[in-house]
């Protein structure tokens, strides 16, 4: 990302030991501390946002069983945790 007219500067203080973290992770990843504290505030931001209530995933889904599905759920349950015999 190139700087911007609408860019920010974001500057702070950190201790030593979280500096040095820091740094590591970064250097583990390829990344320069700049791209890596990019990368933390985009995933902070990004884990911080509001949900969308009007967002399409929200929506129920208009299913029915198929016939004899009836009991699908129970059968999630035996093949995910067997069966009572199984246990």
């Amino acid at each position: 990302m190139s700087k911007t007219a609408d860019s920010k500067v974001v500057q702070t203080e950190i201790d030593p030991d979280t500096y040095e973290r820091f740094r590591a992770a970064a250097e583990a990843e390829g990344l320069t501390i700049k791209a890596a504290t990019r990368r933390a505030i985009e995933a902070f931001a990004a884990r911080h946002q509001p949900v969308d209530g009007d967002d399409p995933l929200f929506e129920p889904l208009d299913w029915e069983p198929r016939d004899g599905e009836d009991d699908a759920s129970e059968r999630v349950d035996e093949i995910v945790y067997g069966t009572e015999t199984d246990r």
